[in-house]
């Protein structure tokens, strides 16, 4: 019983991030077991892909729309904003 006491006292440490354990602000802890659920990172990871993937193209869609602004606007007027 001893050691099952110690091990609740000790802080859980997180060997990915290379410090204390977030818990509930981590992506990968599960509170139900009060541990990391590796099985949770590839889920956390497609979905961190989709939301980057999302974010590249309406950051391209703006650069796109930027250079039709520039273009309509003119040469002379791109130099006078910079």
């Amino acid at each position: 019983m001893a050691t099952r006491a110690k091990r609740k006292i000790r802080k859980k440490y997180c060997p990915m991030l290379d410090k204390p354990c977030l818990k509930d602000e981590c992506g990968v802890y599960y509170d139900r077991f009060d541990r990391c659920s590796i099985e949770l990172l590839p889920a956390n990871l497609y979905f961190l892909k989709e939301e980057m993937s999302e974010s590249a193209d309406a950051t391209m869609h703006l650069a796109e729309k930027a250079d039709q602004l520039i273009k309509h606007i003119g040469a002379d007027a791109q130099k006078k904003l910079f």
